[in-house]
């Protein structure tokens, strides 16, 4: 028998974070790229955060909706990790997503970093606001990749990453 307890704290933490939906993958099928990757804005920070309180963590407001986070002050990774950011359809489901293709020299060190993360919240911040979060699936590799987002919230993020506003459109391959 499942573990009530765990289980509300799955479900509290899901609907506190508004995550049901969206989830981190370490990318390991081939992507069809169909454009060209883009490297983010400086200032991007990839950090852990959780839905309570934490030793050494600070308190994030989360708009929309109101509700707090609490992220460790260490970045486990930042734009100078990232070499690329593309907007992608998922191999398997279709869906639209977002590609990172990780540095070479930054590789190991955020495959061996998120392994001791999966199923926590990953968050990107950038000057000091929280762009999106999503529960960490598995360890990165080279790349890792954000599903379940439709194509608005897709482009969206990908503008807030990259500073382009109105990218072009893009095909399904």
């Amino acid at each position: 028998m499942p573990d009530s307890n765990l289980f509300r704290g799955w479900a509290a933490g899901l609907r506190i974070a508004g995550l049901a939906s969206i989830v981190l993958l370490a990318s390991c099928a081939p992507q069809t790229l169909i454009e060209p990757p883009v490297p983010p804005k400086p200032g991007l920070e990839f950090r852990i955060a959780s839905a309570e309180p934490c030793l050494g963590c600070e308190e994030f407001m989360r708009t929309p909706p109101q509700t707090t986070l609490y992220l460790q002050r260490r970045p486990l990774m930042t734009s100078a990790d990232i070499a690329g950011i593309t907007r992608a359809y998922d191999p398997i489901s279709g869906s639209p997503a977002l590609q990172f293709a990780f540095r070479p020299d930054a590789q190991e060190r955020i495959q061996t970093i998120t392994a001791q993360h999966v199923g926590k919240i990953g968050t990107w911040v950038k000057d000091g606001q929280i762009i999106f979060e999503a529960h960490i699936a598995g360890a990165f590799s080279e790349s890792m990749q954000l599903t379940s987002v439709g194509r608005a919230e897709r482009d969206r993020l990908y503008g807030q990453l990259t500073g382009i506003k109105e990218p072009k459109a893009l095909k399904r391959p």
